[in-house]
């Protein structure tokens, strides 16, 4: 089913479901009274034209918004989750919350496994500290600039690279906690 079909059968949902409601509203009273004048008719029908013009103006920015999101999302997807370098996402309290495909090979884990999970628990056990300050210095510095620090890759599963550098910067959608 492509893209427009799926829409005819939304708007075909839809205006089902506004009958459905209408028709209980005039069964309670609360629908148009059947005596109405021509000049009460005209306004209805004018008022109800222009709402539906507002209807249709406010459903193509929708779709307009939409499109600008799925364009989002497929740069989204060329720039974090194929990029050759590995990126984390970790949230306030170092839990990670994202992983490009780069990140999960290089770590020997599948994505899903990485999700929720500490990130101290794919740096090696010499470096915890290091990490750490370097976290805890990211949140408290109002300075939003990348550093650098030096991490291990932790052994859990030894194959694989280890890591010479551990690149950090911040970027904020809401506030979160400093880690303590």
């Amino acid at each position: 089913m492509d893209n427009r079909e799926h829409q005819e059968n939304d708007t075909d949902d839809l205006r089902r479901r506004a009958e459905a409601m209408a028709r209980i509203l005039a069964t309670k009273g609360k629908g148009y009274p059947k005596d109405m004048s021509p000049e009460e008719t005209w306004y209805l029908v004018h008022d109800l034209q222009v709402h539906q013009i507002e209807l249709e103006m406010q459903n193509e920015e929708l779709r307009r918004a939409h499109a600008e999101l799925e364009i989002m999302q497929s740069r989204y997807f060329e720039l974090f989750d194929v990029a050759p370098v590995g990126y984390v996402v970790i949230d306030g309290t170092g839990l990670v919350t994202e992983v490009n495909l780069t990140t999960a090979a290089l770590l020997g884990f599948q994505r899903a496994e990485m999700a929720a999970q500490p990130f101290t628990k794919y740096i090696a056990r010499q470096d915890q500290d290091n990490y750490y300050f370097q976290r805890k210095r990211l949140f408290e510095t109002e300075r939003r600039s990348p550093s650098t620090c030096g991490c291990s890759r932790s052994t859990a599963r030894a194959s694989g690279p280890t890591w010479r550098r551990l690149s950090r910067g911040a970027v904020t959608a809401r506030p979160c906690a400093a880690p303590s």
